[in-house]
């Protein structure tokens, strides 16, 4: 009785498992999901898994049937075919002579706690103001780009992008008007570049591009140089109107070659350009 009145009132699900296929289902799962609980029984958890997660709910489901305890996230249709992210933790079910006669499970809802971990994690790799990737995080996947890189794929360039005068716009419009204007060119970089391209913040006033699969240095030259056009539109700030202007140094990662190099190489163009007068593009090999 003690047993009946835990198992039908607590929030978290309970059920019991035979060969994977649930023969006992608490309550609770219609104020978890919206399903009623003989919904459920004679199938598999891996049923209502997300297509994604089901090899996933298919090996943890193997463990637990050989006697072994899992813990795993999920996520499971409710009875409206929307996802929800669930945390299982799942052992053997043993009679009173210690033979295992299946699986005893209980999960809960964790939408709340998935979105918050992911949340925190955004934060983690991104730039606050922004939005763009942090250093740390561009570098680590230009990184990633650099250790993969054989003769023969397609090339992958490199933008160091840096904002003339930004010293300037920052004494002229004030911080809030210098934090405008490095917000504005953020999402203008991203309308310019493909899903697939990185961009990232990695100094005050310095932003690095990463264009993938380019077929050439010249081709990067043209996106460049289309990044450049499309980031001097003029912003209306509430001090007056800013016309910023980009100073971009292009570059090409070689096979194998360190992150260090590359940015440097494209520091260097970069600096190129301001030397030419700023407000310009400039390719090194």
């Amino acid at each position: 009785e003690r047993f009946r009145l835990l198992a039908e009132n607590v929030t978290d699900v309970v059920f019991l498992s035979e060969d994977g296929a649930i023969t006992w289902m608490a309550p609770s799962l219609l104020e978890a999901l919206g399903w009623r609980s003989e919904q459920w029984l004679g199938r598999h958890l891996v049923d209502f898994c997300h297509p994604e997660d089901q090899a996933l709910a298919r090996r943890q489901e193997a463990r637990v049937e050989a006697g072994e305890q899992a813990i795993f996230r999920v996520r499971a249709r409710d009875h409206q075919n929307r996802w929800h992210w669930l945390e299982v933790h799942a052992g053997p079910n043993r009679n009173s002579q210690g033979a295992l006669q299946g699986s005893v499970a209980v999960f809960r809802v964790v939408d709340a706690d998935v979105a918050a971990e992911a949340e925190l994690d955004r934060r983690a790799r991104t730039d606050p103001l922004t939005g763009l990737f942090n250093r740390q995080e561009i570098f680590e996947r230009l990184e990633g780009l650099a250790r993969g890189r054989r003769q023969g794929d397609s090339a992958v360039a490199v933008l160091f992008c840096d904002i003339d005068h930004f010293k300037t716009i920052n004494d002229h419009h004030g911080h809030a008007g210098g934090d405008a204007v490095l917000w504005s060119l953020a999402q203008r970089l991203k309308q310019c570049t493909r899903r697939e391209d990185l961009v990232g913040r990695i100094g005050g006033d310095e932003l690095l591009v990463v264009l993938q699969t380019v077929p050439s240095l010249q081709e990067a030259e043209e996106i460049a140089a289309k990044i450049h056009q499309t980031t001097r539109e003029p912003l209306e700030l509430p001090s007056g109107v800013v016309t910023p202007t980009l100073s971009i140094g292009v570059t090409l990662i070689k096979p194998d070659e360190l992150v260090e190099r590359v940015v440097e190489r494209a520091d260097q163009a970069m600096y190129e350009a301001k030397q030419r007068g700023r407000d310009r593009v400039v390719t090194f090999t």
